[in-house]
């Protein structure tokens, strides 16, 4: 995992939940209300526990339905759940597609047909457009389906920490790559070594559009167009290498880790 990431307050998370959910109340009129992925945490899908800490739980059904629990306040019920890498690292993507139903309501990453990329008009001259930036990505089916062999084969080329890990052995002579594939994970300092740059992006924890949905996105663009809409791309990872920029002390600091891998195709779209 990135050993540089900011610290995560799980316990103050929920309150956090409330008081926006309190916030969105006082607003009347909301016609939908966007999330833009990671509703719940990796470790849900696997926290330690024991003496040891040498087992795992799964909490990632019971962490959400917390989280729909409080969701199911809202008074605008018309909810848009955009797919992050720990939806995958919880679920699966056909129970992301067909949605995962708890005792508040159903978690959906998917229109109505499915798919996790489509379009909306929810005013006329608006047009909102959802990208699944895990469509190419080791992680590309989520949970319990295996990691995309070809996307791991293509960061390894890319980055030079994930091909150590997966060149490697662990402490009882497994390759990195085999432990990759049996924990559906892959461990490492990614960026280790690596300064300030766009190919940085190429971890395991971004993904990227692929050609089929960047075609269907100039598609939509020319139809917005054509009707005079305008437009709000709805994406989990970052588009623009300026957007990823560690605010104020260390503006180098998270420099092109948030990227979606085809960034500049989707910039000339």
């Amino acid at each position: 995992a990135e050993r540089d990431a900011m610290p995560r307050q799980y316990r103050e998370t929920i309150g956090v939940l409330e008081r926006a959910v309190e916030f969105l109340n006082c607003r009347d009129g909301l016609a939908f209300i966007v999330h833009l992925g990671d509703i719940i945490d990796d470790w849900n899908a696997r926290r330690p526990t024991g003496w040891m800490k040498d087992k795992c739980i799964d909490e990632s059904k019971e962490a959400l339905t917390t989280v729909m629990r409080r969701l199911n306040h809202l008074k605008c019920q018309e909810h848009i759940f955009l797919i992050g890498n720990h939806e995958m690292y919880n679920f699966s993507r056909e129970q992301l597609q067909q949605g995962v139903d708890t005792d508040y309501g159903i978690f959906r990453c998917a229109d109505n047909t499915g798919s996790t990329y489509y379009s909306f008009r929810p005013a006329p001259g608006w047009r909102f457009i959802v990208l699944d930036p895990y469509e190419v990505s080791i992680h590309s089916n989520g949970r319990g389906k295996g990691l995309d062999q070809e996307a791991m084969r293509m960061i390894r080329e890319r980055n030079p920490n994930v091909r150590a890990k997966l060149d490697g052995k662990n402490g009882t002579g497994e390759t990195g790559w085999d432990e990759a594939l049996r924990l559906e994970r892959i461990y490492c300092n990614y960026f280790a070594d690596m300064g300030p740059s766009v190919e940085r992006r190429f971890c395991p924890f971004n993904g990227g559009l692929g050609k089929a949905q960047l075609e269907w996105l100039r598609s939509e663009l020319k139809k917005a167009m054509n009707q005079n809409d305008q437009v709000v791309i709805l994406c989990h990872v970052l588009f623009h290498p300026e957007a990823s920029r560690h605010p104020k002390s260390h503006p180098d600091r998270g420099y092109g880790k948030t990227l979606v891998w085809d960034y500049d195709e989707v910039l000339e779209v």
